[in-house]
């Protein structure tokens, strides 16, 4: 079974993140609903690929970033991942 995944970056404030399955636009929403807000790839993408990847933004306080991350722990465990489909409309962010 395939894992998170990621590369230390060199620099910023984000870190991508390589979900193990899965949708990046569907995971998005569904961790809204645990009141973490998570960027999916395909907004960052030209072509609309990178739809296994999330841009986590990490410039935050640690107290907040650890609460984030046990809420999309959380996320990720009730997340049940759909099989493939067309792509879906993903609001833009500015």
């Amino acid at each position: 079974m395939r894992s998170w995944g990621w590369i230390r970056p060199a620099g910023g404030v984000c870190l991508w993140v390589r979900m193990p399955a899965g949708d990046a636009a569907a995971f998005s929403h569904h961790a809204a609903d645990h009141a973490v807000i998570v960027r999916p790839g395909p907004l960052f993408s030209a072509d609309g690929s990178c739809r296994d990847r999330l841009r986590l933004a990490y410039g935050h306080e640690p107290a907040l970033l650890e609460e984030a991350v046990t809420r999309l722990a959380d996320a990720w465990s009730a997340f049940r991942p759909a099989s493939p489909r067309s792509p879906r409309g993903v609001a833009i962010t500015v």
